[in-house]
């Protein structure tokens, strides 16, 4: 049973009030087993599930949970950190000008990732586009091969390892394109920073990462653990600034429409007021008669 139920559902049965079960992306899916169907259909009143990537995962491993019980809403952040003038010249810090591309990562170096996809499709574009460089913010257990690929490349001067960083919308405001190249992700929250700051964005097309990226508009979609198409995206940006200027306009744009705090705030709120005012029986309760 998931932390969350077990200790908000059995609590909130026993005081009689109702309860609200998040569900954050497909890391764990539910299992099949009768503990969590009584959990799940008694215990929840609604589950707000952070995408629909994440409410067909659910339905596909819970056949038994109503569709009507699971709400979506978007994560959101303060769109206001991204928009501000940088604070800092981290180009400037990194020896990078202006007019050069300056690709990103932001998050875990793991496997899952695909950082060294990324990597191999930089190795693809280094010959024909030396003003092109690569920031790795970030840290996990892939760093110690990263640092010997970029060694045995002969890549020091153009790819830098800047470890764990606290200062995420000054890195976006500094880049140029952010990519994201993950075999799976849970939301993909670095990409709405990114989008947030004016900046196009590649994502790999899993899990909910196409319902944050619209493909060709704000940036491109690409399938995982292929380097070739992704250095092809990448280098469609390197050569087209106005296409960089105006991807990045229409991300700022989409992040306004679907994914700010203020968005996802008022859409929890919506959410409470229908559970907490529905009909206590009948097909009128929330998630219909179980």
């Amino acid at each position: 049973m998931d932390k969350e139920l077990r200790l908000a559902g059995v609590a909130s049965k026993l005081a009689g009030i109702k309860a609200i079960i998040p569900r954050r992306g497909i890391d764990y899916p539910l299992k099949p087993h009768l503990g969590y169907q009584f959990s799940y259909r008694l215990l929840a009143d609604r589950i707000i599930a952070n995408s629909q990537a994440t409410k067909l995962a659910l339905l596909r491993h819970a056949p038994w949970l109503r569709p009507e019980k699971i709400q979506v809403i978007y994560n959101g952040i303060k769109i206001e950190d991204y928009v501000t003038p940088p604070q800092k010249n981290l180009r400037g810090e990194l020896g990078i000008s202006k007019s050069d591309f300056l690709m990103g990562f932001v998050g875990q170096l793991d496997e899952r990732k695909g950082v060294f996809t990324l990597l191999q499709a930089f190795q693809q574009l280094n010959q024909s586009f030396p003003r092109t460089f690569l920031l790795l913010a970030g840290r996990g257990a892939l760093q110690p091969r990263i640092e010997q690929f970029v060694r045995e490349q002969f890549l020091q001067e153009r790819v830098f390892l800047l470890g764990f960083r606290d200062d995420i919308p000054e890195i976006m405001k500094a880049i140029d394109v952010l990519v994201l190249p993950s075999l799976w992700e849970g939301f993909g929250l670095v990409l709405v920073e990114a989008m947030a700051a004016g900046k196009p964005v590649i994502a790999t097309n899993v899990s909910n990462l196409p319902e944050i990226v619209e493909d060709g508009k704000v940036g491109y979609l690409v399938p995982p653990q292929d380097s070739q198409q992704l250095a092809q995206a990448l280098q469609r940006l390197i050569e087209c600034p106005d296409a960089v200027h105006v991807m990045g306009q229409r991300a700022q744009q989409h992040v306004r429409e679907y994914f700010t705090i203020d968005r996802m705030l008022d859409e929890i709120e919506n959410l409470f007021y229908q559970v907490v005012t529905a009909k206590s029986t009948g097909v009128n309760r929330i998630g219909g008669a179980d």
